[in-house]
């Protein structure tokens, strides 16, 4: 063989190691999806993850719940691929986490509703009260009220205190902490609901500190035991998990509606509430799975009207609005 024809076979054989190389995909960066956040949305993401990865090729993803402030605050801490992927919300995030995520760079965050949930007020016995205006809410876990335009620390102790058909029972609330979605929501709520323009102006909304309202973990079996050793307490939970502890808690009408399936998809229900997710789009293409992960949660069979989650307690959306976010993902996630 001449020493010509050896060099081209050898240089032929290099440019195909080439090609093949160039024209194979680039391995992601990391082949398992990240996920923070909600303690209240964690139940359903994590049940989606466990059957994405039995039913698909790709793992597993990891799912941590944090609570929605500290998974925003982790998911905003930059785009390094050892952040998270996705954070999940029980409510939507500030300006101020936006601009937080935006100052880290983070520039595109593409913004989810996949479903609702009830915010409910329960008890462990039959005693104490068996419906509450949002009035009366405000009136029990208002640091401030007013008292004749005049702004006077809450000298309410017991329900018979703030309307005499309420038992003589001691006003005590068992719920999430500071960084919790759910508390946030319960009382962006309840403060909205209650207060006019004026009032908002001269009352800050803030929540007792006088040990009214007990902070409790987020893990809501938590809440459910302590709440079953204190005698007079009610106590905050998701409508998710009354669904599935029904023999544990009873649940108390707000404005004498109760909370179901129906009353907080129709919004009759005044504790209602969107659940959302944030996907950090920079992690599109350096993560395995993350677009098809996003997409498999909004089909129909999983978080549809009769899907995989109704068993958990997720209130799925109309079916227009799950449509309408379907095609918002198609347009950011191909």
């Amino acid at each position: 063989m001449t020493r010509g024809l050896r060099f081209f076979r050898q240089s032929l054989c290099l440019l195909l190691v080439l090609f093949v190389l160039l024209m194979a995909p680039l391995k992601a960066q990391r082949e398992h999806i990240h996920i923070v956040g909600s303690s209240t949305v964690y139940p359903f993401i994590s049940a989606v993850a466990e059957i994405f990865g039995s039913e698909t090729d790709y793992k597993t993803p990891i799912v941590e719940s944090t609570g929605t402030g500290g998974g925003i605050k982790v998911f905003c801490n930059g785009v390094d691929i050892d952040t998270p992927d996705i954070v999940t919300s029980s409510r939507l995030m500030s300006k101020e986490e936006r601009d937080y995520c935006t100052n880290n760079g983070i520039k595109d965050i593409l913004e989810i509703t996949i479903g609702y949930d009830g915010i409910v007020i329960a008890k462990a016995r039959p005693q104490g009260p068996k419906n509450l205006t949002m009035k009366q809410l405000f009136l029990a876990l208002a640091r401030y009220i007013l008292i004749e335009d005049t702004a006077i620390r809450n000298p309410y102790h017991l329900w018979s205190d703030i309307d005499k058909t309420l038992p003589q029972q001691t006003i005590r609330f068992l719920g999430p902490p500071s960084t919790s979605g759910t508390r946030q929501t319960f009382l962006q709520i309840v403060f909205e609901s209650f207060l006019d323009a004026e009032e908002k102006y001269t009352l800050t909304p803030q929540l007792r500190d006088d040990h009214t309202y007990i902070e409790t973990a987020e893990q809501e079996t938590m809440t459910a035991k302590k709440l079953h050793l204190e005698t007079d307490a009610i106590a905050i939970f998701t409508f998710g998990f009354l669904s599935k502890n029904r023999d544990q808690i009873i649940p108390i009408k707000i404005n004498d509606i109760a909370p179901s399936f129906e009353t907080i998809t129709s919004g009759q229900y005044p504790l209602s509430r969107p659940l959302f997710l944030y996907v950090k789009l920079d992690h599109k293409k350096d993560v395995a799975g993350l677009s098809a992960f996003i997409e498999f949660l909004m089909k129909e069979e999983i978080s549809g009207p009769k899907g995989y989650l109704k068993n958990y307690g997720f209130i799925p959306l109309p079916d227009h609005l799950r449509k309408q976010e379907s095609k918002k993902i198609s347009g950011e996630l191909p």
